[in-house]
């Protein structure tokens, strides 16, 4: 079934997973920042067909790269929507 099939009144669920092999601190807080909110823009939103993921799993949630975007900051601009 293809990610951009739409249904009224259903929002489908489509994930994302931010995960290293071995997850650690250094990569974590290399990964959850500016790079997880490139990959989602310029990576999931092309595989979904526009769409962007209802949920971001990552390593580490509280860490980040230093840019001022954590996880949870680019989860929330993602739940403004467009």
């Amino acid at each position: 079934m293809p990610l951009n099939r739409q249904e009224p009144g259903f929002r489908r669920l489509f994930t994302m997973s931010h995960h290293r092999n071995v997850p650690t601190v250094l990569t974590a807080s290399l990964d959850n920042g500016a790079k997880l909110g490139n990959r989602i823009a310029e990576q999931c939103r092309t595989a979904g067909g526009g769409r962007t993921p209802n949920f971001v799993s990552v390593d580490f949630h509280r860490l980040s790269d230093g840019s001022g975007h954590t996880p949870a900051s680019i989860v929330a601009e993602l739940d403004k929507g467009p």
